[in-house]
């Protein structure tokens, strides 16, 4: 199979570092402003679903449609990515949502808004920014130079960080000027970043033709070949086991905080700003992990984050401190934003360009995939053991995690592929 060439191998050395600050700044920008569109519109839909009808189920129904679609589509989307133009998925993705955004803030402002076209336009929107994401992801090798595969990680970590800290608001700052604005910004933020992406160079993301020519009848093939690839190297398995195990208990985590809050009888707010920490902490932890990145292999920083995760999250468990919970929370995507990054470069590194856009679908379905069935356990467990013993029980089954993993390290240490770096 032939390899489109790296921006690495295509340019002279001052022009070529040029090109990929220019391309990557587009990128990075572009998805940016769109994620914080994104945000603000997926803190609106609740709202208007509630002002319609009154039920949770219906704002209930429209958090899964936003989530449960592209959950599923993550395996085929990286199929699809592997095959296609990287750069076209992220055009064609980022127009669809962004005319379904006109169309459902015209209808709002029009006061003709339904459920039924809340729900479509969830659905339609989480698909899209499925494929967008996995094409992304799996783009940057492509256009950042090996050297600086680290920083550009870190980068896209603190945008997703400051996303969430900043677009939730927002989005709740609109819907209260007018229903149909966080609507209108997000559709307009999606275009903003079809413009970023129009004006990337285009050659880099051109896809291999004996790819593009095989039938539907190999997508099965496909992914089962980006499957093994992820099962056969003993860090990225590890690592993702780690991450999937602990998003499953981290959001149990989530409805213990609130409950612990309500028995203390906190405001709204405070319980609010307390579920915010981990996106502050993560914003911090970017700011050091490629420190960390340069002495440490993405095993030594899995094992530090489960051991670092039990700790905090048992001193969530002991605490009776409010602020001691939002220290140890905010430890814990401090933490996590350290491991992130050393995965997600660890991954573009080691990882086949030609398969990594099914490596990156696989990794984001197993460790997203654990969030609902996390948040569904996690209320389960509160109302038959109680808060206090259910963090208990967390931080305990984290610990365990973590002697795990560690043996597992001592009793033989897992080898990278030939020619990866594990930062």
């Amino acid at each position: 199979m032939t390899h489109s060439p790296t921006v690495s191998a295509i340019e002279p050395a001052p022009y070529r570092e040029t090109l990929w600050q220019r391309d990557f700044k587009l990128l990075w920008g572009g998805s940016a402003v769109s994620l914080l569109g994104s945000m603000s519109a997926t803190v609106a839909c609740p709202l208007l679903a509630l002002a319609l009808t009154g039920s949770p189920i219906d704002a209930g129904r429209l958090a899964a449609a936003a989530t449960l679609p592209g959950l599923l589509l993550l395996l085929p989307a990286g199929v699809v990515v592997d095959r296609l133009d990287r750069r076209r998925i992220m055009l064609v993705s980022q127009s669809l949502r962004g005319t379904v955004g006109i169309v459902l803030a015209i209808s709002v402002a029009a006061g003709a808004p339904s459920i039924l076209l809340l729900t479509i336009a969830a659905a339609v929107g989480g698909i899209c920014m499925t494929f967008y994401n996995v094409a992304e992801v799996s783009a940057i090798p492509k256009i950042v130079l090996p050297e600086d595969l680290a920083d550009a990680v870190a980068k896209n970590e603190a945008r997703s960080h400051v996303a969430l800290l900043l677009g939730r608001p927002l989005g709740g700052l609109l819907y209260s000027f007018g229903r149909f604005l966080p609507f209108a910004v997000d559709a307009v933020s999606c275009f903003v970043s079809v413009g970023a992406l129009k004006h990337m160079r285009a050659e880099p993301f051109r896809p291999d033709p004996d790819t593009r020519r095989r039938g539907v009848t190999a997508l099965a093939g496909e992914l089962k070949e980006g499957l093994a690839r992820l099962w056969t190297d003993r860090l990225l398995r590890t690592a993702l086991t780690v991450c999937t195990v602990t998003n499953f208990f981290f959001q149990a985590v989530v409805v213990l905080l609130v409950v612990l809050g309500r028995q203390q009888q906190l405001s709204t707010i405070l319980i609010g700003t307390l579920l915010a920490a981990p996106g502050l902490g993560g914003v911090i932890g970017t700011v050091y992990a490629q420190a960390e990145l340069k002495e440490k292999s993405l095993m030594a920083v899995t094992i530090r984050c489960a051991w670092s995760w039990a700790l905090l999250i048992g001193l969530v468990a002991v605490s009776s401190n409010p602020l001691i919970w939002l220290f140890g929370w905010g430890g814990v995507g401090y933490m996590g934003a350290r491991m992130n990054i050393a995965l997600d470069t660890y991954q573009a590194r080691a990882v086949p360009y030609e398969l990594l856009g099914r490596v990156a679908g696989a990794n984001r379905f197993l460790s997203l995939g654990a969030v609902p069935f996390g948040t569904f356990c996690g209320g389960y467990a509160i109302a038959a053991f109680g808060a206090r013993r259910t963090a208990i029980a967390i931080a305990g089954l984290i610990g365990v995690l973590a002697v795990i993993v560690t043996s597992f390290t001592l009793i033989g240490r897992p080898r990278s592929p030939r020619g990866a770096r594990s930062g």
